[in-house]
């Protein structure tokens, strides 16, 4: 049987473990591209990727243009998940000693 499998590529970005005060290396485990209709945030955000890191308890965008990673929020206690509404929220889902779903809108 033929291997009709494309080839594989490098990956877009990697980040390499960085330990965490609790010995977690890393994990993602949720991530959104931002396109909704409208937009909420500036459109330098549309087509971006969001994702969450579980160990570290942050929220981090890849410019889909650049390919560059930039922070985007800090202190979410274990991060799960995220979600875009249809308003141009940004939606995450926290599994930390509350658990809680949160919203990051946009103040203009």
């Amino acid at each position: 049987m033929a291997n009709d499998d494309p080839p594989n590529v490098d990956p877009i970005f990697f980040y390499g473990p960085e330990p965490s005060p609790t010995g977690c290396a890393m994990a993602i485990t949720g991530g959104a591209f931002y396109n909704p209709t409208p937009l909420q945030f500036p459109s330098e955000y549309e087509g971006d990727y969001f994702f969450a890191d579980y160990c570290h308890d942050w929220i981090r965008k890849l410019d889909a243009s650049t390919r560059e990673v930039s922070d985007f929020a800090s202190g979410i206690d274990k991060p799960i998940d995220l979600e875009v509404s249809e308003e141009g929220e940004l939606y995450y889902l926290s599994r930390g000693s509350t658990g809680l779903v949160g919203k990051i809108s946009y103040a203009r």
